[in-house]
């Protein structure tokens, strides 16, 4: 199993526990306006990324561009998720700052 299947099948299984995620709900991997879109589901809205290691704050800008493309052809804001198993020390530290600050949900 992948990283990112994995990721699908734990994250799907969470949501539904939280009752974000419809009783048979589970997110899938999605091409939207052509960007392939990892983490998906369609209602609610769920936009994510799962990769092995973040180096640079592009991930997160990737994940921004794929969320407003879902937003603007669903005419709603979705939830986003960023998901890696490492992450470059300086680009840890940025994203936990982001997160504190809410400038990024």
């Amino acid at each position: 199993m992948s990283f990112e299947q994995f990721v699908r099948v734990f994250l799907s299984t969470r949501l539904r526990a939280e009752k974000k995620l419809p009783p048979r709900g589970e997110l899938r991997r999605e091409v939207v306006d052509g960007e392939e879109i990892n983490l998906f589901f369609d209602d609610p809205l769920i936009v994510g990324e799962a990769t092995a290691h973040i180096d640079s704050l592009k991930e997160l800008d990737k994940l921004e561009r794929k969320a407003k493309l879902a937003a603007k052809k669903f005419e709603r804001e979705p939830m986003k998720f960023l998901i890696a198993l490492t992450a470059s020390r300086p680009v840890a530290g940025n994203l936990g700052d982001l997160q504190k600050s809410k400038e990024w949900s």
